[in-house]
């Protein structure tokens, strides 16, 4: 009979990370070495506390443009950068040797998605596919995407169902459910 997965226990890691240049990191135990896009807002920042006091290595990936880095964790690398940053991404999903990446970046004001919607769409849809490729590049194979309950709209039923009908009523839900269901990928 399998253990189900909440019962079995983590697989610590000791590694050690060579940054450019020869530096040597001591090896840290840790389960997996986590990158959380837009790590320093208000979500990201508490997502970081909880993956680091479960004993995740993190690496903050977050160019400020609503983050604070006051927020991000001292414990947890910062690269302040963007995700249109494709040689910077390349080089912290390298050196860092990340595992997985939890994806928070994004524009998420309602109002000003609606004022201005290319905006939205060239955060949340195309740094979203740059960062895809480049993890596929890196050979990074698990992701936790940050949606929202904005895909579904004005839905009829409350606590919306995760298989309640998406519908979206303005454009940030619709670069939301855009880059959840792959849509960008086939257009």
């Amino acid at each position: 009979m399998a253990v189900p997965l909440h019962f079995q226990k983590p697989i610590i890691l000791d590694r050690t990370i060579i940054r450019e240049g020869g530096q040597r990191v001591p090896p840290y135990k840790f389960h997996m070495r986590v990158l959380v896009t837009g790590g320093a807002g208000y979500i990201g920042s508490v997502v970081t506390e909880e993956l680091i006091g479960d004993g995740h290595h993190v690496v903050v990936y977050d160019n400020l443009c609503k983050g604070h880095k006051r927020a991000v964790n001292a414990s947890a690398d910062f690269v302040e950068a963007d995700l249109h940053d494709v040689a910077t991404l390349r080089t912290t999903l390298r050196d860092h040797q990340i595992e997985a990446v939890i994806h928070m970046a994004a524009y998420s004001l309602v109002g000003e998605s609606c004022a201005n919607p290319a905006k939205y769409y060239d955060n949340n849809v195309v740094a979203g596919l740059k960062l895809l490729d480049t993890m596929i590049e890196a050979q990074v194979k698990r992701i936790v995407f940050s949606s929202t309950a904005a895909t579904y709209g004005n839905a009829e039923t409350q606590p919306i169902d995760e298989s309640a009908p998406t519908a979206p009523s303005n454009p940030y839900g619709e670069t939301k459910l855009t880059f959840e269901t792959g849509d960008a990928l086939v257009r």
